[in-house]
């Protein structure tokens, strides 16, 4: 089942921003799901800061590197607010780990795909009682699937000229309030974020009771229009007859 979802996906994160020929590869959605499994299994626990999280930013890294991508590591260092069981409130210091990849286009333009690599970390005293996130957290669909997903785009897009350039990002920090996400916008200049034509933003793609396809309130309407319309459009033709156009977010 899981293996089937990642082969119904990758047409339409590959379709909603790129157009190609693509090579001959393995079955589609294969690369995902064999990354996803290894990724949960391998890194549980992936809390931003945390050993797990850094292994697998690492392990990422070395992904995309064995593919031919120039990749790096950026540490980050930031914060987020813990709550204890007598209200009392303590900022918790963390430094987290993104991964970028580029993929150099023939225009300055570029697109950029990723997708968060950490799991949810407690926030609370009653978060640690009700047993949620941790050191045992395998976080499959939030978001191993989601960084499976990213690395197979990786894979099938290495040797394919494209009219923008892409950048594949692994960040961590989702879980405490999209940090990570925060520090690439913040280290971008103002050039790199004019050029940047669309964010593609993979996250809890195989649970649920429809897919969601979410534009940001700053997409330009025609950008919004030319995504949503071949994703739904992919979507049909794959047989994905619940996914969801919701409102613009923020």
């Amino acid at each position: 089942m899981f293996s089937a979802l990642c082969r119904r996906l990758l047409p339409l994160a590959l379709g909603a921003g790129f157009v190609f020929s693509a090579p001959a590869f393995s079955a589609m959605g294969e690369t995902a799901n064999t990354q996803a499994r290894h990724i949960a299994t391998v890194f549980p626990g992936r809390m931003t800061g945390s050993p797990a999280e850094m292994l697998s930013a690492d392990y990422v890294r070395q992904q995309f590197a064995q593919m031919g991508y120039q990749s790096d590591i950026r540490s980050f260092h930031a914060r987020y607010i813990y709550s204890n069981t007598d209200k009392r409130k303590n900022w918790q210091n963390v430094t987290g780990s993104t991964v970028i990849a580029a993929h150099e286009g023939a225009a300055r333009q570029q697109i950029i795909v990723m997708a968060h690599l950490d799991t949810y970390a407690p926030m609370s005293d009653a978060d640690v009682e009700r047993n949620l996130g941790g050191l045992t957290l395998q976080g499959i669909d939030d978001n191993a699937v989601g960084v499976g997903v990213l690395l197979e785009l990786a894979e099938r897009l290495k040797n394919v000229s494209t009219h923008y350039g892409i950048r594949f990002i692994a960040s961590s920090g989702e879980e405490e309030g999209n940090l990570g996400a925060q520090n690439i916008l913040k280290r971008m200049s103002d050039a790199e974020k004019k050029n940047t034509l669309l964010v593609i933003n993979l996250d809890n793609l195989v649970v649920g009771d429809k897919l969601y396809f979410n534009s940001g309130r700053s997409t330009p309407a025609s950008i919004r229009k030319l995504t949503r319309d071949r994703a739904l459009a992919i979507a049909r033709s794959k047989g994905i007859c619940r996914l969801y156009q919701s409102w613009p977010q923020s």
